[in-house]
């Protein structure tokens, strides 16, 4: 916060600012893995491995293989969509967030499925 003057020579007055804010975002389903890992993985659990990028040429094809793995109540239905993502470019090491810049989505498949 900047306080706009003009002031004389003992200078602007003291003040204080705080802010405070919150999110709520989607879950994690961690019950869904997959070969490829997750990129973005360790900005919800510090410990993930990270991912291992598919490459694939423009105008190739590929196929990811996901294991659903569920778990939970019988009769539980539970829904998500898994992001097909570029890879983030730029590691940031050990402090903060696993990556300073972020990848794209490049697909959003929605998933449903009712625990057995």
């Amino acid at each position: 916060m900047q306080e706009i003057g003009p002031f004389g020579t003992s200078g602007a007055p003291a003040g204080h600012a705080s802010y405070t804010a919150s999110i709520r975002t989607a879950g994690f389903d961690p019950t869904v893995t997959s070969p490829a890992g997750d990129p973005y993985g360790g900005s919800v659990d510090p410990n993930a491995p990270g991912g291992t990028p598919v490459l694939v040429a423009p105008g190739a094809t590929t196929t990811i293989t996901v294991t659903i793995t569920p778990t939970g109540k019988p009769g539980t239905v539970v829904t998500g969509h898994l992001n097909v993502v570029t890879a983030p470019n730029q590691p940031t090491g050990t402090t903060g967030l696993p990556q300073a810049g972020t990848g794209e989505v490049l697909a959003a498949l929605p998933y449903q499925y009712r625990v057995g």
